[in-house]
């Protein structure tokens, strides 16, 4: 399919504020010009337009990183296992942080990178995606 004339030269228009946003130089247009078939200037456009889009994506997921936003965390899709309970304990009671209410402790404990600390956290927050209960103050001792 050729395309007018008029809609190519838009295309080029945009290849090289694509190329100038990728920091390329202004030859990658010139060459659509001079070399490039108009189905070849398609691909060279889509090309540099989804590099564009990836690289926002990437920034925009830095930037919320480094912003430091609070990740709330749920049971769901937990994997419980390698989790052994106490005979007087079910994993009801675990998920419904019932202890919690009553003033029990609860003792985590397992080897490194077992998830202790992550399930303190979701019962810290009791079990779903919303925020802490700032209410009383719950401890973690590592």
């Amino acid at each position: 399919m050729i395309k007018p004339s008029v809609e190519r030269e838009k295309q080029r228009r945009e290849i090289l504020d694509y190329s100038r946003k990728l920091m390329l130089s202004g030859g990658v247009a010139e060459l659509c010009e001079t070399e490039a078939t108009p189905r070849q200037e398609e691909f060279l456009h889509r090309v540099l337009a989804e590099e564009i889009a990836r690289r926002e994506r990437g920034k925009k997921g830095r930037l919320l990183n480094r912003a430091g936003f609070p990740v709330f965390k749920s049971f769901e899709g937990y994997e419980f296992s390698d989790i052994r309970l106490p005979p007087a304990f079910s994993r009801d009671e675990l998920l419904s942080c019932q202890f919690v209410k009553e003033k029990k402790n609860l003792v985590l404990y397992g080897g490194v990178g077992t998830g202790n600390y992550a399930k303190f956290s979701l019962m810290q927050s009791g079990g779903d995606n919303s925020q802490p209960s700032r209410e009383k103050e719950d401890r973690n001792f590592a």
